[in-house]
Parts: C-alpha cells; sequence; structure tokens
C-alpha cells in the first residue's frame, strides 16, 4: 500500500522559517541604518551637484566620464 504524503506535517516548519527569515534579515541589516559614512560625500556629489539636478543630458554623460575626484584646494 502507498502511504499518502500529509501536507500539514511540512506546514508548521515552513511558517516557522519564513517568520524567522525575514528577522534575521532585519537583524543583520539594521546598523546600516545608523552608518553616517553613508551621507559623507552626497551633497557634494548627488544631492546638490548641479549636473545630477538637471537630468540625463549629454553634457551631463561626457562630463560622468570626463570628470574625477576634485578635491578643494
Amino acid at each position: 500500500m502507498a502511504r499518502s504524503m500529509d501536507r500539514t506535517n511540512h506546514t508548521r516548519p515552513l511558517l516557522l522559517i519564513c517568520a524567522i527569515l525575514p528577522v534575521l534579515t532585519l537583524a543583520a541589516f539594521w546598523p546600516v541604518l545608523s552608518a553616517e559614512f553613508i551621507h559623507y560625500d552626497d551633497p557634494q556629489y548627488v544631492t546638490t551637484n548641479p549636473h545630477v539636478l538637471s537630468g540625463l543630458k549629454w553634457e551631463n554623460v561626457k562630463w560622468v566620464f570626463h570628470s574625477g575626484l576634485r578635491e578643494s584646494r
């Protein structure tokens, strides 16, 4: 006689894994939310950069590939 597979036996571990996985992921990446180095150069290179703010234009694409890290002296 063939034994029928009971799916209810597999449901509880699967639900447990589905509940624990997001919690573990959140716990692993939680310190990133307070990492201040992420905002270190954002204003200079992204949020206040006139090339970025003016949109996707051919002269901005050329600027991206011809400009480098420029230090203020």
